[in-house]
């Protein structure tokens, strides 16, 4: 009897784990891997809200995490108070509310998508609660008012329970509940009560046996035991404790279960279902109808706390170095501890080829054999295997390499039988395939035909061979014609013959795989990715890296239930084969490097039972779930949130990081913000994330999910940017942003006017001056001649008239002599002086002075008394060509009509220099020669030549002197 009696328990005990083995799929709980230093972070507070954000408060400040990245929480021109511990952190819709421990009655609460901050304040706050029949918010307090919160920042009063008949002041409301129908329930420390209309209905606490007992009844510990966050289901309230938790019926309130232990964990919701989570198996809660019971869970085993999200039946469970969404469970996933120990066992093993039956895997390795590999054992055949074909449910048939290459293996008795070789040649098969009675073996550039003869025993004879081929990698069979792919390019056999088929006109493209599908052939090729050809060769579609292919040199192809699976040197692509969009690796961080590996050709193969996808690379074993992947496909509206919008400029401020910039659709960049980094949030499921700015390019590009997309320098305008998952193809599904970059004054319109007006200016500047200059140019000719004329002119006059006086009286004439001589002097020296006159070298003060001193010394020189007095010329400036002439000509004009009209007399010439101009003042004594006769015709010239320079010319002539003064002005 005991031993029976021990075979029942074990047997029931084995019924529990087998049940909970097969609950796997009720509940997930994904771990959040968090960046360092918050990957030990300690929790203080915790909230998720509805976009999938996570709130955390430690003793840093407040933080949020959005899948992959933590920001600091900072509200734009907004402060909150500064170092002070905070109470409670809670999340509704677009509202995220703060209560701090110095003032308990006051909530801050911030709307961030109008960026507005509100204060509310609520006497004996107790929770919030979400009512999910209506989706309100409610505001509790502990004196039994319940207020109704409104998207406009205000409070509603809404029932008060102390107006209800049964109310009692002194029950210590510890927790609120609101099931999804909303009816209200409230809890005290070991009891349970509900609203009814005009009345409050109270359970009978401990009065009630609990499994038919007292036994069990939880002993409290008043100062240490209180009620955590209540939940329920259709049937059952359920408050838990630090220790512990109660299970309540719903309708009569009644306690039906209760447990207090250190063994306990946690207990939550899913799937309407109570999970409660234990260290070890425990006898007590085994047996209980009400709830599912998991042990043994290792990232639960320090679980300290289990927070529910604002999502239905979603909670973020905490343990002191981790942090875990544990949602409802998906029963399509399949189930990975086989898988995970394969990869284990096969992990830095190179893989050539697989093969499933319903009992094991078939492994071949390159240089470890080929492995049957089973749940609890493996056994190792002593030759690599690249190819394996069922022959019939026991026999199986291996293309190897060594020997004959075929061999057949029995997998009921391990035995296997190698083909005779009667060549005596080493043959290597990459590829098998069944073909009437028998099966196709590639061998380098020939196909090999295995079948049975007349004597029942298997044999193989050369089929067909051709040196164009190069080394056959793959075979099909399409359409009724066979198809070749090798290292000499793609080949098509007919009744004609076998046919190369030329792809986009290229005489050497190596092709690895074929793969038909529907009216169209997949080839994957070694540098141009995956081709899409109709069956004359016309190349559709070209699938390359820049499409969300991992690398360019595809060596298998599988397609399976509409998914697309693709082994290439830089690691393996799944695609919906019908876009060809790229779908993310599965979350697998322990075997994460897998799945980049490089794969081999061939080692592909589809496991139909576990529904999943297995290839070989380099370094072992990768596994892809097809439930996974259809999931994918089935949630196509995964929705991309912009996680924050990051701003900065070329200096050594820190960037701007706006965490709410999901709200608008406009974003505006300032002058000087020269780089805008874009970081967007997701489901954890997508690991990447397509995205375009249609004014740029209509190529999308791919980014990882946990990846700031950079943008830099955009000239000014306004883009429109659009990013989605590669499983979201409908264009309402993308999520789009209008950015606006503003210009720079240098780079706005009355910059660019202004510009253009100062260059019309210059031109226009540059006309007038060129027009000035040409116009002083002919002035100095016009003066040139002008001067050429008077002054040379007479003098040349007189020349030629005395020249002709002596030609006519046929004899010398001293006098006319003479006056030809001093007629050719004064020629000489106006042409001395307008030579000088336009040299610029002699443009200043200087030169003008030693003109002056030269002239009077030559005119002068006889006179008994001159007096020359010249100041303010020690600081020499340069004078105008003008002025400079023309001050010199009515200088040298004065000392000529006092030679001129005047015997040797007295000269005064002063000289004086000033700042604002020089004035110049000749004077004589009047001693008239005989004879002199004025004109004025000297004097007229001389007051012409001053207005020229915009002088002042005062002649003043007495009896007993004669004054010239001339006056000029900077």
């Amino acid at each position: 009897m005991k031993t029976l009696f021990r075979v029942l328990v074990g047997a029931v005990l084995l019924a529990c784990r087998l049940g909970c083995a097969q609950a796997q799929s009720l509940f997930n709980a994904q771990k959040l891997n968090m960046p360092k230093p918050f990957n030990r972070a300690l929790f203080t507070n915790i909230a998720r809200d509805e976009r999938g954000f996570v709130y955390f408060t430690t003793n840093h400040g407040i933080w949020r995490f959005d899948g992959t990245d933590v920001q600091p929480f900072s509200l734009p021109n907004i402060t909150l108070p500064p170092n002070l511990l905070i109470k409670l952190l809670f999340c509704y819709q677009n509202f995220i509310f703060l209560r701090y421990n110095n003032d308990p009655d006051l909530i801050y609460c911030y709307d961030y998508t109008k960026l507005k901050l509100y204060k509310i304040r609520v006497k004996d706050f107790n929770c919030f609660i979400i009512n999910n029949f209506n989706h309100k918010l409610n505001l509790l307090s502990k004196n039994g008012q319940i207020f109704v919160f409104n998207k406009a920042g205000f409070l509603q009063k809404g029932l008060n329970l102390q107006h209800l008949r049964g109310w009692n002041n002194g029950s210590g409301i510890e927790q609120y509940l609101i099931d999804e129908k909303g009816k209200l329930f409230f809890f005290v420390r070991n009891n349970v009560a509900t609203a009814e209309p005009n009345l409050i209905r109270t359970g009978k606490g401990d009065s009630v046996l609990v499994n038919g007992s007292y036994k069990y009844r939880m002993l409290y510990d008043k100062s240490g035991q209180f009620v955590g966050l209540p939940f329920s289901t259709t049937k059952y309230l359920v408050a838990r404790y630090p220790l512990g938790f109660i299970i309540y019926d719903k309708r009569s309130l009644n306690k039906l279960y209760e447990y207090q232990g250190s063994n306990y964990i946690c207990c939550f919701k899913a799937k309407d279902s109570i999970v409660v989570i234990c260290r070890q198996p425990d006898k007590k809660m085994l047996a209980s109808p009400f709830f599912r019971l998991y042990w043994g869970i290792n990232q639960f085993s320090d679980l300290k706390a289990v927070e529910e999200c604002t999502t239905a039946d979603e909670y973020l469970g905490l343990t002191p170095d981790n942090l875990f969404l544990i949602t409802p469970g998906n029963p399509r996933l399949s189930d990975t501890v086989a898988s995970n120990k394969a990869m284990r066992f096969f992990k830095d093993k190179s893989i050539r080829g697989i093969y499933n039956d319903s009992l094991r895997f078939y492994i071949g390795t390159y240089n470890g054999g080929t492995y049957l590999f089973g749940k609890n054992s493996y056994k190792a055949l002593p030759f690599t295997t690249y190819a394996i074909q069922p022959i019939n449910k026991r026999h199986v048939m291996l293309g190897t390499e060594g020997g004959s290459g075929f061999v057949v293996l029995d997998t009921y008795t391990d035995m296997y039988e190698l083909l005779p070789n009667p060549n005596r040649a080493s043959m290597v098969i990459n590829k098998l395939i069944k073909y009437q009675d028998g099966f196709l073996g590639a061998v380098r550039n020939s196909l090999y035909l295995a079948k049975k003869n007349e004597l029942n025993q298997w044999s193989y004879t050369c089929w067909f061979t051709d040196k164009r081929l190069g080394i056959i990698k793959d075979v099909a069979f399409i359409n009724n014609h066979l198809w070749l792919a090798g290292e000499g390019g793609l080949f098509r056999m007919d009744k004609a013959g076998l046919t190369k088929i030329k792809i986009s006109n290229a005489d050497y493209m190596p092709v690895y795989t074929i793969l038909p599908y529907k009216n169209t052939i997949l080839l994957g090729t070694l540098g141009k990715g995956i081709i899409k050809i109709d069956a004359g060769g016309k190349v559709i579609d070209n699938i390359g890296f820049e499409k969300g292919l991992a690398g360019d040199f595809v060596y298998s192809l599988l397609e399976v239930d509409g998914l697309l699976f693709a082994g290439t040197n830089e690691g393996a692509s799944v695609f919906n084969i019908a876009n060809m969009q790229a779908l993310p690796y599965p979350d697998n961080d322990e075997f994460e490097e897998n799945y980049t590996q490089e794969f081999n050709h061939s080692a592909i193969y589809y496991d139909p039972k576990g529904r999943q996808v297995v290839m070989g690379g380099l370094h072992g074993l990768a596994f892809f779930s097809i439930d996974y992947y259809k999931s994918l496909l089935s949630n196509n509206a995964d929705k991309l949130i912009l996680s924050y919008l990051k701003k900065s400029t070329n200096g050594v401020a820190l960037p701007q990081v706006d965490l709410f910039a999901n709200a608008a659709n406009i974003i505006n960049v300032k002058p000087g913000e020269n780089t805008v980094s874009l970081k967007f949030a997701g489901p954890a499921k997508q690991k990447d994330i397509l995205f375009r700015i249609r004014e740029i390019s209509d190529t999308w590009r791919t980014n990882k999910l946990s990846d700031e997309i950079n943008l830099y320098s955009l000239p000014p305008g306004t883009y429109t940017f659009q990013a989605r998952f590669p499983t979201n193809t409908k264009p309402k599904q993308w999520l789009t942003k209008t950015i606006v970059v503003w210009p720079s004054f240098y780079q706005s319109w009355p910059f660019k006017v202004m510009i253009v007006l100062i260059v019309l200016l210059l031109i226009y500047q540059a006309w007038v001056s060129r027009i000035k200059k040409l116009k002083r140019e002919m002035e100095l000719r016009t003066s040139i001649a002008s001067d050429l004329h008077d002054e040379i002119g007479s003098n040349l006059t007189r020349i030629s008239l005395s020249s002709e006086l002596m030609h006519i009286k046929q004899s010398t004439d001293s006098e006319i002599i003479r006056n030809i001589s001093n007629d050719s002097k004064d020629a000489i020296a106006s042409i001395s002086d307008i030579i000088w006159s336009v040299d610029a070298r002699n443009d200043n003060q200087e030169d003008l002075l030693s003109r002056m001193k030269e002239h009077v010394h030559f005119m002068l020189g006889d006179f008994p008394e001159i007096s020359f007095e010249v100041s303010g010329f020690e600081k020499t400036g340069n004078l105008t060509q003008l002025v400079r002439q023309n001050v010199y000509l009515i200088f040298k004009e004065a000392i000529n009509n006092i030679v001129r009209h005047n015997n040797a007399t007295p000269v005064w010439i002063t000289l004086n220099n000033q700042a604002w101009g020089m004035t110049i003042i000749i004077k004589n004594t009047v001693n008239a020669k005989p004879g002199s006769y004025h004109t004025g015709q000297g004097l007229k010239n001389m007051q012409m030549r001053a207005k020229r320079i915009k002088a002042s010319l005062v002649i003043t002539p007495a009896d007993d002197f004669f004054t010239v003064m001339l006056k000029t002005r900077r």
